[in-house]
């Protein structure tokens, strides 16, 4: 029976705990954004601490069960989004310097393995969609990529990549669309201005359409998604 209460007491103290590292680590965005996935940690830290403690001590020592980190990359879907959403909101707040220029990296849709380089003018992105509505899903991706981009230092030669955590694809495809920017082939190891590409794309066809651009040298330098289609069969 004394064994019994201990094991409760000890089971209340990592209860307590673990409630305290929620209240002092967990933020707005964990809770969010994957409120499941902490709950999920507090119950299995609460019914399984002695294996924790044997198998990975500091899911319980440090509360790690209940953490997912700051890396959107290596995260479960909650925990990426917590993220990704946190640290586009420290990017509104105290953007990083962008230079004159920026540069985008495609990647999975080259010719190769290799990222797909584009650079721009920081000028001609804020002006070619001033006063438009930007393709961008989340409004505080929005707000990160306008502070980010007027919060320039034209005496910067090196070009500064996007943030990571914007969704910069379908901005720097509209930018490509309207010939703005350079563009790396790298098959010639060239920049080419984008109005040099010629684009094209296939016949339409059920799934994912692609948008091909090749370069002057006619080696396809890029090759994005375009267009989904959807069949409908009716049956009967």
């Amino acid at each position: 029976m004394a064994n019994l209460w201990i094991y409760l007491a000890l089971t209340l103290t990592t209860g307590l705990w673990l409630g305290l590292v929620m209240w002092q680590k967990l933020d707005a965005f964990d809770w969010r954004y994957r409120s499941d996935d902490v709950w999920l940690g507090f119950c299995l830290g609460v019914l399984l601490w002695p294996l924790w403690l044997i198998v990975r001590p500091t899911f319980i020592f440090r509360g790690a069960i209940l953490l997912a980190g700051d890396n959107p990359k290596s995260m479960s879907t909650g925990g990426n989004l917590a993220a990704r959403r946190r640290q586009t909101h420290q990017i509104i707040k105290k953007p990083p310097l962008c230079g004159a220029r920026v540069t985008y990296k495609f990647h999975d849709f080259g010719p190769s393995d290799d990222p797909v380089e584009v650079v721009f003018e920081a000028a001609d992105i804020e002006g070619f969609f001033k006063g438009k509505e930007l393709p961008l899903y989340w409004k505080d991706e929005q707000e990160a990529i306008i502070a980010f981009i007027k919060n320039r230092d034209m005496t910067l030669s090196d070009a500064t990549p996007v943030p990571d955590v914007i969704d910069f694809e379908q901005m720097a495809s509209e930018l490509i669309d309207a010939g703005i920017g350079k563009i790396c082939c790298v098959t010639c190891k060239m920049f080419y201005d984008t109005h040099q590409l010629t684009r094209d794309m296939s016949s339409l066809t059920p799934g994912w359409n692609f948008a091909e651009y090749r370069c002057p040298s006619d080696h396809l330098a890029l090759r994005r998604e375009h267009m989904h289609i959807h069949y409908r069969f009716d049956h009967g």
